[in-house]
């Protein structure tokens, strides 16, 4: 895949309310309800409990090459203490530069979907 990403924050531990936007047109996005965005290295997350909303982890991805590219998710590194985890996140992406594109529609190239 020919994709790059190019910076990696998180929203707001602190915010009251989940954020239901998944794609914004700008980097940084700055939608109010992501709260102070800040860089994913050094953020915390406490335990889950009522009224938590934990940080939701923001991606600025760019299309480095013209055509069809899918990213089928991240990985994530995180730690508990002194035990450290590596965990696979599917979330997949298609992307469709204007050359790639079926008119108005980008050919969805990943395996789930409707």
């Amino acid at each position: 895949m020919r994709t790059a990403t190019r910076s990696r924050s998180t929203s707001d531990p602190s915010r009251s309310v989940g954020v239901a936007s998944q794609f914004y047109g700008q980097w940084p996005p700055t939608d109010p309800e992501l709260g102070v965005v800040s860089e994913v290295n050094g953020t915390r997350v406490g335990p889950m409990r009522d009224g938590y909303v934990s940080p939701q982890i923001l991606l600025a991805t760019e299309v480095m090459a013209p055509g069809h590219h899918l990213r089928r998710g991240i990985w994530v590194a995180y730690h508990a203490g002194l035990v450290h985890y590596r965990q696979f996140l599917p979330a997949e992406i298609t992307y469709s530069t204007s050359e790639a594109m079926d008119g108005d529609s980008c050919p969805f190239l990943g395996g789930g979907g409707s």
